[in-house]
């Protein structure tokens, strides 16, 4: 009899362990999974001043109208540049953007901008064709000024002033003869155009921040010149214009 309570003991003793043994299990798994949550929200690093680098792609258009500076002495009709289409392009641009108050920041930096438009033309007849796409390069040093809303996710948008120091023109020529036979030439030079334009700009953007401040963004850009691309003297008015997608990173610096 007495060994049987041992025994009833023993067993009483080993189950109470064993109990607390599986009690203590979830609350340890409990206090892991709380602190991976905790590590997983943690507070943004507040950011004040970003470096930002973007690629923008741009489907530009221009306005081309006949020179009407000395009452049209220099204009002259279109002709098959009347026929001329829109060309995506590619730019890029580096660049900073600071806090102006809560509500407000500004953008400042240099940009490699592009310009162009496309013709082709195929003879009704014959096999013969001719197309040309135009590119006007700039290197820029675009000023913005934005309204943002939000931290983790934010919203911005804004207006700004691009002015736009002329590079160079290259045009890309090819042709078919009647023979069936291909050629191509490519065109460049530095004469003939405004040393200096002036574009407007208007952007709206959503920007992803992540916890060490550091971020991506996409941003949708509209830019018209304001000035002639042109010399005064030549026989036309050329306005570019260009609507497009910024997009790319920025990384902290205060």
């Amino acid at each position: 009899m007495k060994s049987l309570s041992n025994g009833i003991l023993w067993l009483m003793l080993f189950c109470g362990i064993n109990a607390q043994a599986q009690i203590e299990v979830p609350e340890s798994n409990g206090k892991q999974e709380e602190k991976e949550v905790e590590e997983a929200i943690l507070p943004l690093e507040p950011v004040k001043t970003e470096v930002i680098a973007f690629a923008n792609w741009s489907n530009t258009s221009r306005v081309l109208r006949p020179n009407s500076a000395n009452d049209g002495l220099f204009g002259e009709p279109l002709g098959i540049r009347e026929d001329e289409k829109n060309l995506n392009v590619w730019s890029y641009g580096l660049g900073f953007r600071s806090d102006l108050g809560k509500r407000f920041m500004w953008q400042g930096g240099i940009s490699w901008i592009r310009n162009g438009e496309t013709f082709t033309y195929e003879a009704p007849d014959t096999d013969s064709t001719f197309a040309y796409q135009t590119f006007y390069n700039y290197i820029a040093m675009p000023l913005k000024v934005l309204f943002k809303h939000g931290s983790r996710v934010r919203v911005y948008g804004g207006v700004g002033l691009t002015p736009q120091m002329f590079f160079s023109y290259r045009q890309e020529q090819q042709w078919t003869t009647e023979t069936n036979t291909q050629m191509d030439e490519t065109i460049k030079t530095k004469n003939g155009y405004n040393s200096f334009v002036l574009s407007g700009t208007v952007t709206a953007g959503v920007q992803l921040r992540f916890n060490k401040g550091s971020s991506i963004f996409v941003e949708p850009e509209y830019r018209i010149h304001l000035t002639n691309s042109y010399e005064s003297i030549d026989s036309y008015e050329h306005f570019g214009r260009a609507f497009g997608v910024n997009m790319g990173f920025t990384y902290p610096i205060w």
